[in-house]
């Protein structure tokens, strides 16, 4: 069903080297220029709910990427997300894109403050999925081992188990709409891993969501200012929408919250009973509160 990888990949050269996207949808408009999608941790391209894509798709241009060192595109994973944020920068400008609707889910969300903090002019909108600012005053975190098992899984059996778990709720029926969604993404894959980022690239990304979650690297070395998001978000002067589930652990809701709180004219959805995967269980919802927001 995930009828979106059908779209051709193609390579842009940015900051030096080659980012894997897909450009596809409805022509670019002056109120619908092109939504960028950024993806959650280990994840690719591949991974985004086509549920999701093809109605918003219908009235705007999408643009999936890689991040540099996963999925398709090639060189070494960044091990902070303002480097990743340059990356997605500069891949917009090297396809001539000047204004954005920009959508970050997990660490694409801190991968997306980022983007609108360092380039405020190519983002009109802003939507936050499942995510929070960087280090700072009143935010929590989620269970360790969950993270862990996310780390490690190797296998597509892994994932799906860790996967399920995390993105949603043991509610009635909840498990089953996520069996759902894994078989739009993965089929009937059985062998692999799949796609998803694996062994020491991982390693990279966790570097990464340390130093965004604890302001220190695993050396114990401060991280830099333009690392972080907390004490600059009320520089954002764009709209935003911030999308929470009530029950995830992996950004707990109260990170969404305070997110909120630091960005003066956000706009907080909380959906009931769903974990960290709020895109996939309230899909319809969520399309439908995103056309809103975009078109407003």
């Amino acid at each position: 069903m995930a009828t979106f990888r059908a779209e051709p990949t193609k390579f842009a050269t940015a900051n030096g080297t080659n980012i894997a996207y897909r450009l596809f949808g409805a022509p670019s408009a002056p109120t619908n220029p092109p939504l960028v999608f950024l993806q959650h941790f280990r994840g690719t391209m591949n991974h985004w709910d086509p549920l999701l894509l093809a109605p918003l798709s219908l009235t705007r241009p999408i643009l999936l990427l890689d991040y540099v060192g996963v999925g398709s595109s090639p060189g070494s994973v960044r091990d902070n997300f303002l480097s990743s944020a340059k990356d997605v920068i500069a891949l917009l400008t090297s396809l001539n894109i000047k204004t954005t609707d920009l959508l970050g889910f997990s660490i694409g969300g801190f991968v997306a403050q980022l983007v609108t903090l360092e380039a405020p002019s190519l983002v009109r909108r802003l939507i936050l999925a499942g995510t929070g600012p960087s280090a700072g005053e009143g935010l929590e975190s989620g269970p360790q081992e969950l993270f862990v098992d996310f780390v490690n899984a190797a296998t597509i059996q892994e994932n799906e188990k860790i996967y399920l778990r995390a993105f949603f709720t043991g509610g009635e029926g909840k498990q089953e709409r996520g069996r759902e969604w894994w078989g739009r993404i993965h089929g009937n894959e059985k062998d692999g891993d799949g796609g998803y980022l694996v062994s020491e690239a991982t390693k990279m990304q966790v570097e990464a969501v340390v130093k965004w979650i604890s302001g220190k690297g695993t050396d114990g070395k401060e991280v830099v200012d333009g690392e972080k998001s907390y004490e600059r978000l009320g520089e954002i002067k764009c709209p935003v929408f911030v999308l929470a589930g009530k029950e995830d652990q992996v950004v707990p809701l109260m990170n969404a919250v305070v997110l909120c709180k630091l960005i003066k004219q956000a706009r907080l959805v909380v959906f009931e009973d769903v974990g960290h995967g709020l895109l996939i269980d309230y899909v319809d919802e969520v399309v439908k509160n995103i056309e809103l927001f975009l078109g407003s």
